[in-house]
């Protein structure tokens, strides 16, 4: 009998040979000996080191012609990607095995961390609560550590269907022979075709390359997530059977929105991220809806249908005579049918009304206004299911119902991010403009908050009386009024955060909020105060930034105007966080502990001023940038510091290896959201003792790990010009 691990070797080495066949095939014997002698020949000088042997297979690869040598380096990273994706399927199978055996799950799992609240007498309404105040928004980033193209990326997913039906069906069997042939020529069109780019990836790629993952995985994924925390939580809190689950997930996206440093980010490149948002996300429902149309084919001459379903269709009159202008009587005795009909042809006309930028007056007139619109005509239909066929008012339906509270018309929300000097250019551009204002830069911080806090009260929009401004200022006027029009005609949720990079004046968060008053996006409302469409979010970076929060937030949060605005606006600060410019500014474990100690340190600020923070972890996935398990890392925030809200980036990379999949997808979606649940059930539960002398042992590595790393990085001769 095979162990857990010669099994997974077993199908590692069979894929690796199918790839040795399509190399032999397509690049020749000879190619495939050289890769062979160094595979081998590396294998054996790791296990005994030989400095002969190591100087032969150096010299043999120096002999290499260049299109040999791109066949041996294209060869050892598609084995890697066979590996990788071999172990993936593996896990998966792993993970089935445990589902089914009902008494057992695994870390992360929603039946493994509900249990645990159990054991530690959280209650049903407790864990009620918890639910109710979760967040869980995983903002995508793009980043050139993914060179992958979209082309590879759909023949890699199509080769993880192939080895999973290859692990439903028994060895041998007629069934499993076509998946190993179909697993083969899958490899041999992997190895044929440029896995990478042969151009430099434009902002659209960057963008499409993002929006695959809700194809590929999530439209799939997110539906199952709620039906498993549903069924844990019915297992291990029966009490809680009715309780309806809030739509605690929502997706993030900097792709087309993160400016910083990037100048082919411009507001034309916003709105096309928005639009291609909202092509991708409406499409699907259409795909959706027409599933449910075959699905609720239930007769009125045999079962009992709501009377509002008839209503809604009178609602609707003029559109339904549309739709079945070629024959009126069509569905007449299946009203799931002709409504569901008219909300396909209703969901075609909202996405044609948001591409034509609402100019298109007929797709207007026949669009939904809101995603609650179709969230109630889906749920008046489930209603009136439900009375007479529970099952497929459970099913598909309730799916879809989840994935439109999910994602609404937006799919994921677009933040803005820009560094701060950025904004005090355009600002002193726009003060220099202006007789009766003074030259910005020349204004103290005190000064700067006076003179904003001024024009942010003054009532009616801000008006500039020249053209004479830079490019600089006109693009970033561009942005704000194109982010305007786009909540209006997408939803409110279009747009997430103004993440202001390098923030280290209360200040610059102001000059956001006065640039947002030109578009309309910030003013006074009726009542006398301060209002902002956006949520403007402080990004601390650098070691020195993360350091001097504590002077930082209470002169932001001193600022009366500011106070007010949160105070109307549920009293929530974002607050991000970055871990790769910390890492790079003192070392790993300097920037651990300045981002543990920086959460301590928000906390303590907000429970002072009254205020909840929502923490924007820029983890992205490499060590340097706080890699490793999602759950662990957000388990392990400090006690008290994570209120059921949390947003991290997702980048480059790390977006495959967990979206690639649907049931990846699944894993990863709740190994994070049970880290969530973990962290903010510490409120309920007696914590240990704060361990003063370990946290004071800590803050010694880190000022030691931070000397040595400036050591290297300082007073290195000729580390810049090496590093370079």
């Amino acid at each position: 009998m095979l162990l857990k691990n010669d099994v997974l070797r077993a199908r590692v080495r069979l894929l690796g040979a199918f790839l040795g066949e399509a190399i032999s095939r397509q690049s020749g014997e000879d190619t495939l000996r050289t890769i062979e002698t160094l595979r081998k020949g590396f294998i054996q000088e790791r296990r005994e080191h030989n400095p002969a042997h190591k100087q032969q297979l150096i010299d043999l690869i120096a002999s290499l012609d260049n299109q040999t040598l791109k066949n041996v380096i294209r060869a050892f990273s598609i084995y890697f990607f066979l590996a990788n994706l071999t172990e993936e399927n593996y896990l998966r199978e792993q993970r089935r095995t445990m589902r089914a055996q009902s008494n057992q799950s695994w870390e992360g799992s929603f039946r493994r961390t509900l249990l645990e609240c159990r054991e530690r007498q959280i209650e049903p309404a407790q864990i009620k609560e918890l639910i109710d105040h979760l967040k869980f928004i995983p903002v995508f980033t793009a980043h050139p550590t993914e060179a992958r193209r979209r082309t590879t990326m759909n023949i890699l997913q199509t080769l993880y269907e192939h080895t999973d039906a290859m692990s439903d069906y028994p060895e041998g069997s007629l069934a499993f022979m076509q998946a190993k042939q179909k697993t083969a020529e899958t490899i041999d069109l992997l190895w044929s075709s440029d896995e990478v780019r042969s151009r430099k990836p434009l902002v659209y790629d960057e963008i499409n390359n993002g929006l695959h993952y809700f194809d590929a995985s999530l439209f799939t994924a997110i539906p199952k997530v709620y039906r498993n925390i549903k069924d844990a939580i019915v297992d291990i809190y029966p009490e809680l059977i009715n309780y309806p689950l809030p739509a605690f997930v929502s997706f993030g996206s900097w792709i087309g929105g993160d400016r910083d440093g990037n100048p082919f980010v411009t507001h034309e490149t916003t709105e096309m991220a928005v639009l291609m948002h909202a092509n991708t996300v409406l499409r699907h429902y259409q795909v959706l809806i027409r599933k449910l149309r075959r699905e609720l084919i239930h007769s009125d001459t045999i079962v009992d249908i709501a009377p509002e379903i008839y209503t809604r269709i009178k609602d609707y009159n003029t559109l339904d005579q549309k739709v079945f202008c070629y024959n009126p009587d069509d569905y007449n005795n299946e009203p799931y049918r002709r409504l569901l009909s008219i909300i396909l042809a209703k969901i075609k006309a909202t996405n044609q009304h948001i591409q034509s930028q609402g100019t298109d007056e007929e797709a207007a007139k026949e669009a939904y206004s809101t995603p609650t619109a179709l969230l109630d005509d889906l749920r008046l239909i489930r209603k009136s299911v439900n009375t007479h066929d529970k099952a497929h008012g459970e099913g598909l339906l309730l799916d879809t119902i989840r994935l439109v509270k999910t994602c609404g018309f937006h799919l994921a929300s677009l933040d803005i991010r820009q560094d701060s000097g950025y904004h005090g250019e355009v600002i002193a551009d726009i003060f220099a403009s202006a007789s009766n204002l003074p030259d910005y830069h020349t204004l103290s911080e005190t000064e700067r908050q006076e003179w904003l806090t001024r024009l942010l009260e003054k009532p009616g929009a801000p008006l500039i009386y020249t053209d004479n401004l830079s490019a600089q200022t006109h693009e970033q006027l561009a942005l704000m009024n194109s982010v305007a029009k786009l909540r209006k005609l997408v939803g409110d949720d279009t747009f997430g955060s103004y993440v202001i990079s390098m923030t280290n004046n209360a200040s610059q968060l102001l000059e956001v909020l006065l640039l947002m008053r030109f578009a309309g996006l910030s003013g006074i409302d009726k009542n006398g105060h301060l209002f902002s469409a956006l949520p403007v979010a402080p990004l601390f970076e650098t070691i020195e930034d993360l350091k001097n929060i504590d002077k930082i937030m209470p002169m932001v949060l001193d600022n009366r105007l500011y106070r007010d605005l949160l105070e109307h606006s549920g009293n929530i600060q974002e607050i991000m966080l970055g871990y790769s410019d910390s890492s790079k500014d003192g070392g790993i474990i300097t920037s651990a502990w300045q981002l543990y100690s920086a959460q301590q340190t928000i906390t303590d600020i907000a429970n002072q001023y009254g205020i909840t923070t929502r923490l924007f972890h820029g983890r992205g996935g490499s060590v340097s940038r706080g890699g490793g398990s999602t759950h662990q890392a957000i388990a392990a925030q400090p006690a008290g510091t994570l209120h059921g809200q949390i947003k991290f980036t997702e980048q480059g990379e790390v977006l495959y290896a967990k979206y690639a999949n649907p049931d990846t997808a699944v894993f990863e979606l709740t190994m994070g959201i049970t880290g969530a649940l973990k962290a903010s059930s510490s409120r309920f539960v007696e914590q240990p003792k704060q361990l003063d002398s370990y946290e004071a042992l800590f803050a010694d590595l880190a000022d030691a790990g931070e000397q040595q790393y400036r050591e290297l990085t300082d007073n290195t001769e000729g580390f810049y010009q090496f590093y370079f």
